[in-house]
C-alpha cells in the first residue's frame, strides 16, 4: 500500500486546509535569491512587531520559501501575529494545532484560533471551524452551527465553504436534503478560485455528475437558477466590501 512520507503528508495537509499555494510535494518551495530577499525583508519588519510581516515570515517558514522549512518557527511567528489579531495568522495557528505541526496537537486549541479568525469574517476559518463542529473535534458535534459557519463562508464565495455546504444539502446533514441547492453550490464550488490553497473543483465536478444522473430536468433547471442567483449575491457582497480578507 502506498503511503505518504511525514513531510509529504504535512505538505498535503497544509494545502488542504488553505494554508499553502499548491506546489509539488517533497521539496521546499524555493530558495531563489528573490525568495530569500523576500523572506529577509519580512523578517526584519516582523522583528519590529509588524503583524502582517510576522504572518508572512511564518508562511515562509511553513513553505520553506527563502528559508529552510521549519514548522516550529512558523508556529512561533504565527502566534506573534495571531496575538495581534491577524485573522490569517489565527487561522494558520489553528491549522497547526489541528495537525500538530510545530505545536502539540490539540483540536480544542485549533477551535480557539479558528473561532478568533472566523469572528473577523475570515472565510477559510469559518469553513475550518464548521468542519470542527461537523466532526465534533474540539467541540461537541453541532450540525446547526456547522451549517451556519459553512454558509457564512459560502456567502463570501469561498470554494471549500461552498463545497461543504453542498455536501450537507446533498446528504441532508443538518438541513433538509435538497438536490437543487446542492447542485447550485457544487456548481459554484467548481468556479470559485481561492489562491491560498487547492480547490475542491474535481470533487465538486464528480458530485455534480452524480446529481445530474438522478435529477429530473425541472430540478436541474431550478438548481441552475439558484446558482445564478447565489453568484449574483456573492458578487454583490464583494462589491459592497462585505467579504473577509
Amino acid at each position: 500500500m502506498t503511503t505518504l512520507s511525514d513531510s509529504s503528508f504535512r505538505w498535503a495537509f497544509l494545502a488542504l486546509m488553505g494554508m499553502l499555494t499548491f506546489s509539488p510535494v517533497g521539496a521546499d518551495a524555493g530558495m531563489t535569491p528573490a525568495e530569500v530577499e523576500a523572506f529577509e525583508g519580512f523578517k526584519v519588519k516582523a522583528e519590529q512587531g509588524d503583524a502582517s510581516s510576522q504572518f508572512e515570515t511564518g508562511y515562509c517558514y511553513a513553505r520553506g520559501s527563502g528559508t529552510p522549512r521549519d514548522f516550529t518557527a512558523a508556529a512561533n511567528w504565527y502566534r506573534k501575529s495571531a496575538e495581534q489579531g491577524n485573522a490569517r495568522a489565527q487561522n494558520a495557528l489553528g491549522v497547526f494545532y489541528y495537525g500538530g505541526l510545530g505545536v502539540p496537537k490539540s483540536h480544542s486549541e485549533a477551535v480557539y484560533w479558528y473561532r478568533k479568525a472566523a469572528s473577523q469574517n475570515y472565510p477559510q476559518a469559518q469553513s475550518n471551524l464548521g468542519g470542527s463542529y461537523e466532526r465534533g473535534e474540539g467541540v461537541p458535534v453541532n450540525l446547526l452551527e456547522a451549517i451556519a459557519l459553512y454558509r457564512k463562508s459560502a456567502e463570501q464565495g469561498h470554494a471549500w465553504g461552498l463545497y461543504h455546504l453542498a455536501k450537507c444539502y446533498a446528504e441532508g446533514k443538518g438541513v433538509m436534503a435538497d438536490n437543487a441547492t446542492a447542485y447550485a453550490l457544487f456548481n459554484l464550488a467548481t468556479l470559485s478560485k481561492d489562491t491560498k490553497g487547492p480547490e475542491p473543483e474535481e470533487s465538486a465536478k464528480l458530485n455534480l455528475a452524480k446529481l445530474e444522473g438522478k435529477m429530473p430536468a425541472e430540478a436541474l433547471q431550478r438548481g441552475q437558477r439558484i446558482a445564478l442567483q447565489l453568484r449574483k449575491d456573492i458578487e454583490a457582497r464583494k462589491a459592497a466590501g462585505k467579504v473577509g480578507n
